[in-house]
């Protein structure tokens, strides 16, 4: 999978509840819809659990050290949800 290169964002719209309905079946798979990465980052103690592989240092992307906090839901609200996954022709979506 490659990934375009990813400068600082510039302002992009959220993705709506209706824009996001659109894309099903597609948007499913979604890695930050069904998984999580662990990662410690350089110079942290502890580990962290993240959803999107993509945005590792956001920390409203950080979901906490348990899997009980990272089970919730994650709102595609950062400009690269929508620029690269959403309606970009990258992601981490699995190809059908």
């Amino acid at each position: 999978m490659l990934f375009p290169e990813m400068d600082v964002p510039a302002a992009a719209a959220g993705v709506s509840a209706s824009a996001w309905a659109a894309l099903r079946p597609r948007g499913a798979d979604a890695m930050c819809r069904t998984s999580r990465m662990v990662v410690q980052r350089k110079g942290a103690e502890a580990l962290s659990i993240v959803a999107c592989t993509l945005l590792p240092y956001e920390a409203r992307f950080d979901l906490g050290a348990t899997l009980e906090n990272a089970s919730r839901a994650v709102t595609l609200d950062h400009p690269h949800c929508a620029r690269f996954c959403v309606f970009g022709a990258s992601s981490c979506m699995s190809a059908r």
